[in-house]
């Protein structure tokens, strides 16, 4: 079996039918577990697994002409983004697709020796899919 990595250099980010030019995303999924060990597992600990969440963020230059602050997209903390999806290698590629999340976190930073930055934090709101 044939080993295909992919750069990420043609990866995209969309916000619905909004364009947010990008530099990096990252995805964390990850879950809850309940242990339900017992007399019976022989002094081993067992595990089932409960709910499933999804953090993800996106990093890039803040772009002045078309800002994510702005309404729309308002991309700001505790608003409610939808259809959100981060492709691995342009618009016909596979993706990570949030129905719905919550933005928690948009820090911006101001270096004078780089272009203003932004970082967005999210959660997803119930279901998500992998690419």
């Amino acid at each position: 079996m044939a080993f295909t990595p992919l750069s990420a250099k043609n990866a995209k980010c969309r916000v619905g039918a909004y364009v947010l030019t990008a530099k990096k995303w990252s995805v964390k999924p990850h879950g809850d577990e309940y242990e339900i060990s017992n007399f019976e597992g022989a002094g081993f600990g067992d595990f089932i697994g409960c709910l499933a969440y999804c953090d993800f963020s996106i990093d890039g230059d803040w772009d002045s002409a078309s800002d994510p602050f702005g309404n729309p997209p308002n991309i700001t903390v505790t608003q409610v983004i939808t259809a959100v999806k981060l492709y691995t290698n342009d618009l016909a590629s596979p993706f990570w697709s949030f129905p719905s999340a919550l933005v928690v976190d948009t820090p911006m930073d101001a270096d004078v020796k780089t272009a203003l930055t932004i970082s967005i934090s999210c959660k997803a709101k119930g279901s998500f899919v992998y690419p």
